[in-house]
């Protein structure tokens, strides 16, 4: 066992890397997509323009956000909690974690998002109407046609975000 300020930063690096990139970019990009997938409307241009506005804002902008949105004081997130009865957290020394993993996820999910929305764009829409006449449910189309066909996009978003995210 590594113990110590290495092994608590070792520590530290692999829980931000798996809950930052694996878990949180990489699955909220693919729901977002699954999500949008063959849509069209208002609904799915806002989405979209406001995750690819979280990608492109510059660094320093987005760091004295979210520093204001967790401010334990005068944080928007704190406001909401007292307007709902519950107390304010300083999360920023209570959960830093937790709030960078947060913050990193809503940053890099537009990434993850937009290869998943090109995969599932270059998929025939022939496949999932098989699969709806032979009575597959959402879930088993998912599973069975989807993730198979775009497995080669899912390998390279992973090391991408995964090797970005070491980086942070």
């Amino acid at each position: 066992m590594i113990r110590g300020y290495f092994g608590n930063a070792l520590r530290n690096t692999v829980l931000f890397v798996i809950g930052s990139a694996l878990i949180g970019q990489a699955g909220l990009g693919l729901a977002l997509a699954w999500a949008f997938h063959r849509r069209r409307g208002w609904l799915r241009e806002v989405v979209y323009t406001l995750v690819i506005l979280a990608w492109i804002i510059p660094d320093v902008v987005v760091a004295f956000m979210w520093v204001a949105y967790l401010d334990r004081d005068q944080g928007t997130l704190n406001a909401v909690l007292a307007a709902l009865g519950l107390s304010r957290v300083d999360w920023l020394i209570e959960h830093p974690l937790f709030s960078a993993i947060v913050f990193n996820i809503w940053r890099g999910t537009a990434f993850s998002m937009l290869l998943f929305s090109s995969a599932l764009a270059t998929l025939p829409p022939s496949y999932l109407e098989a699969a709806a006449v032979a009575g597959a449910n959402a879930w088993q189309a998912f599973r069975d046609i989807i993730l198979p066909s775009i497995r080669g996009h899912i390998v390279t978003d992973l090391i991408l975000i995964t090797l970005w995210t070491f980086n942070t």
